[in-house]
């Protein structure tokens, strides 16, 4: 497959996601999780606190959801500042 057809697929698949995105956000099931937490990703892993026991209520499968994201982002960060300052000679 060329690159160009390849993208073009990508493309497609990303704007029929989205229609079904927009058809689930407004599925009364549901309409009361924010839309932040409307993905797959997050509907996985709030499953897997509950299934896990990690998480009682909603609200601390949502604190705990933030907490992993936060701490995923600062190790992120962490690595482009160590890679960034191992490149520049500053480590």
């Amino acid at each position: 497959m060329k690159k160009g057809a390849s993208i073009k697929a990508a493309q497609a698949r990303i704007a029929k996601i989205d229609a079904e995105l927009e058809v689930l956000s407004h599925d009364a099931s549901i309409a009361w999780l924010p839309y932040r937490y409307c993905t797959s990703a997050c509907f996985d892993t709030i499953a897997s606190y509950v299934a896990n026991g990690r998480v009682d209520s909603f609200k601390e499968a949502v604190n705990l959801l933030e907490q992993e994201i936060s701490m995923a982002n600062m190790k992120q960060e962490m690595k482009a500042a160590a890679y960034y300052g191992a490149r520049s000679g500053k480590l």
